[in-house]
């Protein structure tokens, strides 16, 4: 059984909105994202000059839903 695709609209921050046709919101963010960033794993040098300017590590691993045993 497949997921019936439907619009979703994805709003910026700064109030900017796009369409987006995608099987669930997951999809359509990650859509928009992928036009506007790449991702790729930080070398530890990258990491401390980051960080020697004050960029904070960001903490995805909290927004993780727990599932129950």
């Amino acid at each position: 059984m497949s997921t019936q695709a439907r619009i979703y609209i994805v709003t910026a921050a700064n109030g900017d909105s796009m369409l987006v046709k995608a099987n669930n919101q997951a999809q359509a963010l990650r859509h928009i994202a992928r036009s506007i960033y790449t991702v790729r794993a930080a070398s530890a040098l990258e990491v401390a000059e980051e960080m020697s300017v004050g960029q904070k590590i960001e903490d995805a691993t909290e927004n993780q839903i727990e599932s129950s045993v």
